[in-house]
């Protein structure tokens, strides 16, 4: 079984949030569960508000539905263990304040970064999902624009 998730990159100044994760001490950028009668945009928009705090943003597009399966590590977890991986799809946010920016619970840490750091950075089983984040069509366009560093 695949749980529906949803994952945003929230640039801000050229540079993309990541957090360090409060258990695993591992970076990530935001992501989350898509709640009962809840659409994958309003999802993004829940996660990044809670996770970061951020709200004040243009959304730039989204990805497809892309799936990763967690390596045996996790799912020996038992809240993991019915579960196969995550079926998630991918939101890109130009941030234009940081003014409400807090963190939750699940990090400690958090800074901005480019995709480069972040794909080296990350935990090994969600690299070819950010590889996928990355490369696909829609970032390729938001570089063309200068958004990024």
């Amino acid at each position: 079984m695949y749980d529906l998730n949803v994952g945003i990159v929230a640039i801000y100044n050229g540079l993309i949030w990541v957090g360090k994760r409060s258990r695993q001490g591992t970076w990530q950028m935001p992501q989350g569960g898509i709640d009962e009668g809840e659409t994958s945009f309003q999802a993004a928009s829940r996660e990044l508000k809670e996770e970061t705090g951020i709200t004040d943003v243009e959304w730039l597009g989204e990805t497809g539905w892309h799936l990763y399966n967690f390596p045996d590590q996790v799912r020996k977890n038992a809240f993991f263990a019915n579960k196969k991986g995550k079926r998630q799809k991918w939101f890109y946010a130009h941030v234009y304040s940081i003014e409400d920016m807090s963190l939750n619970e699940e990090f400690v840490d958090f800074k901005w970064e480019n995709d480069e750091w972040i794909k080296m950075n990350i935990v090994g089983f969600k690299r070819s999902t950010y590889n996928y984040v990355f490369s696909n069509p829609i970032y390729e366009k938001i570089k063309s624009k200068n958004i990024l560093q």
